[in-house]
């Protein structure tokens, strides 16, 4: 087990998905995330089955590893304390949109002027200029506007991906950026602010290998292509993508028709392309014959990249995930027994970075950040909005 961002403290204002996805990603490298909440908390300790006192299950994957402190915003103690905590940070992270932070007398360039080597990361919907700039963002609305769903849909019905993918994918690209700020710092340029939208992530994530047709704009481009597979066999789905025209003659030795490798529909790359759909067809009809594992056997054999489609809970047990060591359960007690946790996907040097503690309760912390920096009973309690 092993550290990477020990000497880091982060101060994390931000709540939903896309901003503690950022935060849990530097909470696993090992910094110190500092979770500023409201003193009704983040809304996602309330979304979800089961809850166990402040504690959510989506809630609790993106918040590992950090200490939870409440600050009423609304007030001027809370501010106060607010900027006394970002001035002794490395990092500050919100995704309010754009603007509060501004109103609120805790925007960038306010901050900068007391730490001047502050990293300040600002994730929005839609950045912060242009006509939907001020909109409220959802992971929904996001997959509707980058092409997502339309991508995703057949038969021109759109579809969208059924898990929150593009918060997660700007949490990413959120805390990229913040670590290629902090190289800079380290080489001496100082902070820097970092903003990130949400549309912007999910459009370069989505679009990067998906360009063929918009790339070159003064040429014809055909729309033809070889796409990926899945394929029904005798007990469930398997899915297939290959890229080489041999891929696509050894899955036909595989199955015991070597001979339509000669044939014309499928004999050369270009001649593939054009009778694609005659191809799943029949790889189709000779794959049904077969038992996934059967057919996985075969064609693992053979080294062709051929994977069974798996559920959520066969993935739980899936051979190589155990092997990877990608989940740990932890026995929290009586109040909420045995949890199942995502671990980072990362190996330093052979060695899986340390396992983040669990998920705080709703000011769990406030006690220990807030004295640090010399607040009193009184004090911390003025902070969260309490009257004496």
């Amino acid at each position: 087990m092993t550290t990477l961002l020990n000497s880091i403290k982060v101060l994390d204002m931000t709540t939903v998905l896309s901003g503690p996805a950022c935060t849990s990603v530097l909470a696993h490298m090992g910094a110190e995330v500092i979770k500023v909440e409201a003193p009704s908390g983040d809304i996602m300790r309330n979304v979800g089955e089961p809850r166990i006192e402040t504690l959510a299950p989506i809630f609790m994957q993106v918040n590992r590893g950090k200490k939870s402190v409440v600050i009423d915003l609304r007030t001027e103690e809370g501010k106060a304390a607010l900027r006394v905590l970002a001035a002794q940070c490395d990092v500050v992270v919100e995704n309010f949109r754009p603007g509060v932070m501004e109103r609120l007398g805790l925007g960038y360039d306010t901050l900068k002027a007391d730490n001047p080597d502050l990293v300040y990361a600002s994730i929005s919907g839609f950045g912060a200029e242009g006509p939907w700039s001020d909109m409220r963002a959802y992971d929904l609305m996001i997959q509707a506007l980058s092409g997502f769903m339309g991508m995703q849909g057949r038969h021109g019905e759109p579809e969208y991906v059924q898990c929150a993918i593009a918060d997660k994918i700007t949490g990413r690209a959120a805390a990229e950026g913040i670590l290629a700020a902090l190289v800079a710092r380290g080489a001496g340029q100082g902070g820097a602010h970092i903003a990130v939208s949400m549309l912007d992530a999910t459009i370069e994530f989505l679009m990067e290998d998906s360009m063929a047709l918009h790339t070159f704009l003064d040429r014809t481009v055909s729309k033809e292509r070889l796409n990926h597979a899945k394929f029904k066999v005798a007990d469930g789905w398997v899915s297939i993508l290959f890229l080489q025209l041999e891929e696509y003659h050894s899955l036909f030795r595989v199955l015991g028709r070597e001979d339509l490798c000669s044939d014309a529909r499928f004999a050369t790359r270009e001649a593939l392309v054009r009778h694609f759909a005659d191809w799943q067809r029949e790889a189709g009809a000779l794959m049904a014959q077969w038992s996934a594992e059967e057919l996985i056997a075969m064609t693992r054999a053979a080294k062709l990249p051929v994977a069974p489609v798996l559920t959520q809970e066969q993935m739980f047990t899936f051979d190589q995930v155990v092997a990877n060591g990608t989940f740990a359960v932890r026995d929290l007690g009586e109040a909420a027994g045995r949890v199942r946790y995502l671990n980072g996907p990362w190996r330093i040097n052979g060695a899986a970075l340390t396992s983040p503690a669990d998920a705080p309760r709703l000011g769990e912390h406030s006690a220990e950040i807030l004295g640090g920096i010399g607040y009193d009973a009184a004090m911390i309690a003025r902070a969260a909005g309490k009257t004496l």
